[in-house]
């Protein structure tokens, strides 16, 4: 009876040393799972005017060369961007960089150099932690126009 009581204690032991360092994961590995290739999947631009709740004109775009993400580690981060369809806020761009926000994973800032000034992209992250994700930027010119492109990613 005591070797089978002694046996059981190491066994829940060892289970509850298991338990314990998987439920320790560490949450801050986001800007790991960031880096590396994104495959852009969809894409979908909307258009409002004067003020209107529904988009006037949609263009959508779904094939398997729209493009991609590259992102790297570094000081300032870099990513590669090539996109495949008329975006409305990003272009290829070998040298663009991008921004994280610790606090708040669910914006991703992308920068590019046109001419001479750096022109900033935030882009709401929706499923921030997942393979697959959708981001949305939006442009309001606050006279009643709106242009909102929303891009769906997956991770390679």
């Amino acid at each position: 009876m005591k070797k089978f009581s002694l046996k059981y204690m190491v066994l829940m032991l060892a289970a509850s040393v298991v338990l314990i360092m998987s439920s320790c994961k560490n949450n801050d590995t986001y800007l790991e799972m960031r880096a590396g290739p994104w495959k852009v999947t969809k894409a979908e631009i909307r258009f409002y005017h004067n003020f209107s709740s529904s988009p006037d004109s949609v263009a959508t775009f779904g094939s398997d060369t729209l493009g991609y993400f590259n992102f790297y580690f570094g000081n300032p981060a870099s990513v590669y961007t090539l996109i495949n369809y008329p975006s409305r806020f990003l272009i290829k761009d070998y040298d663009a960089t991008y921004e994280v926000h610790d606090y708040n994973r669910e914006i991703l800032m992308i920068s590019n150099l046109v001419g001479s000034n750096w022109v900033d992209t935030h882009f709401t992250v929706t499923g921030y932690n997942k393979k697959k994700q959708s981001w949305l930027a939006i442009s309001d010119d606050y006279n009643g126009n709106v242009i909102s492109e929303n891009i769906w990613v997956e991770k390679q």
